[in-house]
């Protein structure tokens, strides 16, 4: 483990790659549980982490380098929830669920989107009455 839980960005993405080949290799679901295990760190640094790069997300600082391990964290998160469901249809509504979850896949259904938009439609003048 690093000094008191802290990774550069570079220890952080080998750390990473260690951590998804075991969740591969042993079967074990790639949860921020496990990983604060695997990675010896607190929720809060892990918090700390991903906070980091929001902050820096669109601006004109360079990101501190841990968003592409996050990222490639919850690439795998949604691969491996996929493949659970390609091999057991029954773990569908499940692994729908789990992909709904911030760090999981950020699913959404379309209602759920259709319930956040709201658009306004002007079509011709006043005096056209319209068919379909």
């Amino acid at each position: 483990m690093a000094e008191s839980g802290r990774y550069t960005a570079e220890a952080f993405a080998v750390k990473m790659d260690a951590f998804i080949a075991f969740c591969e290799n042993e079967g074990v679901d790639a949860t921020d549980y496990q990983l604060i295990k695997f990675f010896d760190i607190s929720p809060t640094m892990l918090e700390n982490y991903r906070l980091n790069n929001k902050l820096n997300e669109g601006s004109d600082y360079e990101s501190d380098g841990f968003d592409v391990s996050l990222k490639k964290l919850d690439l795998y998160r949604e691969d491996a929830t996929i493949r659970q469901v390609v091999s057991d249809p029954k773990l569908a509504s499940h692994c729908s669920l789990k992909l709904r979850q911030p760090h999981w896949g950020r699913w959404s259904d379309k209602s759920d989107a259709a319930r956040d938009i709201g658009f306004r439609v002007n079509i011709g003048n006043g005096d056209r009455e319209l068919t379909e």
